[in-house]
């Protein structure tokens, strides 16, 4: 028998409809709060006098992108229904309801707990943050200034927030002029730090550092470079800085800031950094990779299943470890580096070599990728060995026709590598030779593939996928997936034609369009 909503308990809803409008950045898109409020409000009487009593639901879901209406009746409505309680307002300020944001920064700027805006109009934001503010926690507002801004930033009179922000925990610089606030005193409560494009040195930034001991999250982009000695830097210990994530072009000056950080045991190191108008010195490729050995070997104490994904290439290399079944922050380390110019045989031979000195041991996937690397990775250099053979627990291995020739031409001493392999994903469209002898490389040395997956994740093929001749390899199994049941066969049973996969239906067909 199915319950009339006016007699669901009152108290179980009131707790749905408060996760619901609670969830801040991970509030569904598909199904926007500011949506599901207004629509439950007509259900009937009992949930709408619930849904507009409860004043905290609509201030925190003040969703600019579903106030862009033509009227300003809705806009203001739901501005009423906050009655007093603190505003949390986020997204596109657009000329429909620039006004809107503006009366709100004006009138009730006291109440903002969240201020998430990005600017697709002109607004003078810079009028209303000198003010203070009693309860704000999140600011992040980015680049909504002009050039005429920058100088007003940059006066040493303008006082962000008029230096009283108690409560703020998550702060974007959204200014180059970030060394005019060092000195604030908000900035020693912060919990989240986002430097984008600041006129901070190496030496600037970690001092600042040194004052938020409470930080958990970092996010940096450009930094410059200054007239800092990177030799001589202060090492400043943060034990609760959990996640650390660059987007920069100056591996040195990074590099320089992170190996003099202290973070929390298992903090996560996400960095893509390019390295431009010079060339990419050795002893900035070691301490690249002495960084990456210490976050590796900070992080992966434990025994969970992990994922290992190395790509290197004629530029540069990218790293990633991961976990393998979801959760909540599943990159444990994910490294990018790219250089201007090719590296040369002994930097890619340092890569490998230091790279087998990180703590990978509980990896048991391998993405592995190398390529372009003609004339520059010299098979007879054991290092490719000893990265290799400090995989022991990789099961799983994805990789393409360049990578199995040079797994192929190693020296017959590392016939044991990779010694737990038992399966290979396999995304092309046949079983090439480079394929074939690598599976039968793998039963001559006596470490037999068992299984080979072929599904391919692409939206169609307009080619058949023809894998018949793995019949010829007697005991290895054969999986892929239909749609989202998955499929096998048994090579050497002696129907191989189920190997020869049709094309997948193309876009144009599905729109019942023929080919020209």
């Amino acid at each position: 028998m199915t319950t009339q909503p006016s007699k669901l308990d009152e108290d179980l809803l009131w707790q749905t409809f408060s996760f619901v409008t609670n969830m801040g950045e991970e509030s569904d898109e598909k199904f926007p709060v500011l949506v599901t409020l207004r629509n439950s409000s007509q259900v009937c009487s009992t949930w709408r006098n619930l849904i507009l009593s409860t004043s905290s639901w609509w201030a925190r879901n003040l969703n600019l992108r579903l106030l862009n209406q033509k009227s300003n009746d809705w806009r203001n409505e739901v501005l009423r229904r906050t009655g007093e309680a603190l505003l949390h307002i986020t997204g596109p300020v657009r000329r429909e309801n620039v006004q809107f944001v503006e009366a709100i920064l004006t009138e009730h700027w006291a109440r903002i707990q969240v201020l998430r805006l990005y600017a697709s109009h002109s607004i003078d934001l810079l009028q209303y943050i000198q003010q203070p503010a009693p309860f704000l926690e999140v600011f992040k507002i980015p680049e909504m200034y002009t050039s005429r801004d920058e100088q007003r930033l940059a006066n040493p009179q303008f006082r962000l927030f008029d230096n009283s922000a108690p409560s703020l925990q998550c702060f974007y610089a959204f200014t180059r002029a970030f060394a005019t606030f060092v000195h604030a005193p908000f900035l020693s409560q912060l919990r989240r730090l986002r430097l984008w494009g600041t006129d901070l040195t190496p030496r600037q930034l970690l001092d600042v550092l040194g004052t938020i001991r409470s930080l958990e999250e970092l996010d940096g982009g450009q930094i410059i470079e200054g007239t800092d000695d990177t030799n001589f830097l202060p090492l400043v210990s943060l034990p609760r800085l959990r996640h650390i994530s660059l987007d920069g072009e100056n591996v040195r000056v990074w590099l320089a800031v992170v190996s003099n950080i202290v973070p929390a045991q298992k903090c996560v190191l996400l960095a893509t950094l390019l390295h431009q108008d010079e060339l990419l010195q050795l002893t900035d490729l070691a301490s690249t990779l002495q960084t990456l050995s210490r976050y590796s070997h900070r992080q992966f104490e434990s025994e969970s299943a992990t994922g290992l994904s190395l790509h290197l290439y004629k530029r540069g290399f990218k790293l990633q470890h991961r976990h393998i079944a979801p959760a909540r922050i599943p990159n444990l380390l994910s490294f990018c580096l790219i250089a201007d110019s090719a590296l040369s045989t002994h930097m890619v031979s340092t890569i490998l070599k230091l790279l087998a000195t990180c703590n990978f041991s509980v990896a048991n996937s391998l993405d592995l990728k190398l390529e372009q690397l003609e004339g520059i990775l010299d098979l007879a250099d054991p290092s490719l060995g000893q990265l290799l053979f400090s995989l022991p627990s990789v099961e799983t291995l994805m990789t393409h026709f360049p990578t199995f020739k040079l797994l192929l031409d190693l020296p017959a001493t590392h016939a044991n590598v990779l010694i737990s392999l038992r399966k290979i994903n396999y995304q092309f469209l046949e079983a090439t030779p480079e394929l074939m002898a690598f599976l039968h490389w793998r039963k001559r040395v006596g470490y037999p593939i068992k299984v080979l997956d072929v599904t391919t994740y692409t939206v169609y093929d307009e080619q058949n996928r023809d894998f018949r001749i793995l019949d010829t390899l007697p005991g290895l199994k054969v999986t892929w997936k239909v749609e989202e049941e998955m499929m096998e066969y048994l090579c050497g049973s002696g129907n191989p034609e189920i190997l020869n996969f049709p094309p997948v239906v193309s876009p144009n067909e599905w729109l019942g369009f023929e080919s020209e």
